[in-house]
């Protein structure tokens, strides 16, 4: 009998764990780079929670192709891998035990390289190189030089299960994975890699981790990415007290990266880097990188009051659809937030002259502009012109004291601006209305005080300042005023919101470049 070969009862040498949920369309790709293992000896266990698809379907078809390697078993749904993965482990019979995804593809050799390094020295791990794939194109990832500590492991080591084989008894002392959660594999990986003593390494890539656009994995904007939160604390809670230091400078180089993947939660990253920042601040690996350290230092140490989740509705004047209003009330925030209408009663038209002869004259966004100045300098929140569309949510600038948009290189917005309750730059910006000649400045009145107020502070406008240098924050054009982010993208520039130029300039509006937006409103 050689090694390799599968008989009824015999124990195989490698475990295949595959959790399966609504992956009909991907499913029989994965299966086929599986049961066709250079490896015979292998039970490839596939757990199904519930897929109202012909996924299950799919895996009863292998099953009778490839009885007794291919093992099929359903839970209830859960979200997540986690709870089908603990579930295989457990019936696992393979001292080694190897993991893959349901949309994606393992390499033909994989588990016989992985499993042939891993016999050398019996190790707790055995690591590989990986090829993330988008589209045509396919990078390779998780490259190590041996040896290979546990310390270089935590900190280098790709934090997937499906690029590596572990074996069982590493299982069985770290403890099940967590359920219920996205990105499980980022905590649970640390942890493993934490109590890692035995590490090897082959330089063979032996996965393909298929990037689908719109799945739930690579949908960098679904409230489930907040699970990355409850994964690095896991992390911290349950890694190896030993290695602690390094698991935390991972989390918070993870934390850093976040900032930009995960951008529209980027109130809850601060507030986790807070709350964990006291162990991080004497951090001897974190303080090592110099920049990384200072930057990370600069968040976790802004102001602990964000901008409320008030938003105010410029309603002087105008007729505002039922459609906005529930647009805002839905969008604004991934959170729940409170609205208040301007308007006549709430607003004191007779509290200035200059106020009272902009309304006579129907100059209503010069109205709408002070008193959203007045209500967000008094309460803090967030002001929007009626001719705003949300696209993501205004968690991104939260932590700003004050903010601005650019609708090209010299000209602001004055239909969003936000800022916390008694900041400085709009209280400077509200006082000039005192003295304010409304034919001098017109249209423009609002936009220029803006400017002149950056000016003074000496903010960058020529880009997007980061929000943790400055008591102002300007954000450009592909921020507030138009979408530059391709639709497939897996890594989206920031951008919340679009201003709607057709209700001034007809349809022609959307087919101007940035620099001529302002200029011909």
């Amino acid at each position: 009998m050689k090694e390799g070969s599968l008989y009824y009862g015999e124990k195989p040498l490698v475990t295949i764990v595959v959790p399966v949920y609504n992956s009909e369309k991907y499913l029989r790709i994965c299966l086929d780079s599986l049961v066709s293992q250079s490896l015979d000896n292998i039970e490839i266990i596939a757990v199904d929670d519930g897929s109202v698809d012909e996924s299950l379907a799919i895996l009863e078809d292998y099953k009778k192709k490839f009885p007794g390697k291919v093992i099929i078993y359903t839970i209830p749904h859960v979200h997540g891998a986690g709870a089908p993965r603990n579930f295989a482990i457990e019936k696992a019979r393979a001292d080694y035990i190897g993991f893959c995804d349901a949309d994606d593809v393992m390499d033909v050799h994989s588990m016989e390289l992985l499993y042939c390094k891993a016999k050398e020295k019996d190790y707790d791990i055995v690591c590989a190189p990986a090829f993330h794939v988008n589209g045509d194109k396919r990078v390779l990832y998780g490259q190590l030089k041996e040896p290979i500590s546990t310390e270089t492991l935590i900190l280098n080591g790709q934090v997937y299960l499906w690029n590596k084989i572990i074996h069982k008894r590493l299982l069985n002392k770290v403890g099940r994975m967590p359920e219920n959660v996205s990105l499980e594999d980022l905590g649970y990986s640390l942890v493993l890699h934490s109590y890692a003593r035995k590490i090897g390494y082959i330089e063979y890539p032996v996965y393909y981790y298929m990037k689908r656009f719109g799945s739930d994995s690579n949908n960098v904007f679904t409230l489930r990415n907040l699970d990355t939160i409850q994964a690095r604390q896991y992390a911290l809670d349950k890694c190896n007290p030993e290695y602690k230091e390094y698991v935390a400078a991972y989390v918070a180089r993870h934390i850093n990266s976040d900032f930009r993947k995960r951008w529209i939660f980027t109130d809850r990253f601060i507030e986790q880097l807070k709350d964990i920042w006291v162990e991080l601040k004497d951090n001897k690996i974190l303080k090592s990188d110099e920049y990384l350290y200072r930057r990370l230092e600069k968040f976790a140490e802004i102001s602990n009051v964000p901008i409320p989740r008030n938003i105010f509705i410029g309603g002087i004047g105008v007729e505002l659809s039922d459609g906005f209003i529930r647009s805002c009330k839905e969008n604004a925030f991934y959170d729940s937030c409170t609205i208040t209408i301007l308007n006549e009663k709430n607003c004191d038209i007779n509290e200035l002259e200059i106020l009272k002869e902009a309304y006579e004259n129907n100059d209503f966004d010069f109205l709408n502009g002070y008193f959203a100045l007045k209500f967000i300098l008094k309460e803090g929140g967030i002001y929007l012109d009626r001719r705003i569309i949300i696209d993501r949510p205004f968690n991104y600038v939260r932590y700003c004291r004050a903010f601005f948009a650019l609708l090209d290189e010299e000209t602001y917005s004055d239909w969003v601006f936000g800022g916390i309750s008694e900041n400085e730059a709009m209280s400077e910006i509200l006082e000039t209305y005192k003295n304010a000649d409304r034919f001098k400045y017109s249209l423009d009145f609002l936009r220029n005080k803006i400017k002149d107020t950056v000016e003074r502070y000496e903010v960058p406008k020529s880009e997007v300042n980061n929000l943790i240098d400055y008591p102002i924050t300007v954000f450009s054009p592909d921020v507030m005023v138009c979408d530059i982010t391709t639709p497939t993208s897996l890594k989206p520039e920031p951008h919340v919101c679009t201003h709607d130029f057709t209700s001034e300039l007809g349809e022609r509006g959307i087919r101007l470049s940035r620099k001529q937006l302002c200029h011909l409103y």
